[in-house]
C-alpha cells in the first residue's frame, strides 16, 4: 500500500482516524522502508516540538498581549 507524505506526518502527529491509523500501522510492519519514513517524520516533529518548548514558556510580551486583546489589557491596567 502507498501512502502520500502528508498521510504519514498526519500519522506521526497523531492526527488519523483510527481506521486510517490501523492501514499504517499494519502496512509498517510489513514494510521496513515505511516504517523508516514514519520513523523520520516522527524524529522531525519531535526535534521542532525540541526547538520551540523553551518559547513556550516565555511571557507573552506586553505589546502583544495589548494588541491580541486591547479591551482585557485595558481593563488590567486600570
Amino acid at each position: 500500500m502507498s501512502f502520500s507524505e502528508e498521510t504519514l506526518m498526519a500519522y506521526a502527529d497523531g492526527e488519523l482516524a483510527p481506521p486510517e491509523r490501523e492501514q499504517v500501522e499494519r502496512a509498517m510492519q510489513g514494510d521496513p522502508e515505511l516504517a523508516a519514513r514514519v520513523a523520520r517524520h516522527q524524529a522531525l516533529r519531535s526535534d521542532v516540538f525540541a526547538a520551540f518548548a523553551p518559547v513556550l514558556d516565555e511571557p507573552v510580551p506586553a505589546r502583544l498581549a495589548a494588541a491580541a486583546l486591547p479591551d482585557k489589557v485595558a481593563d488590567l491596567a486600570a
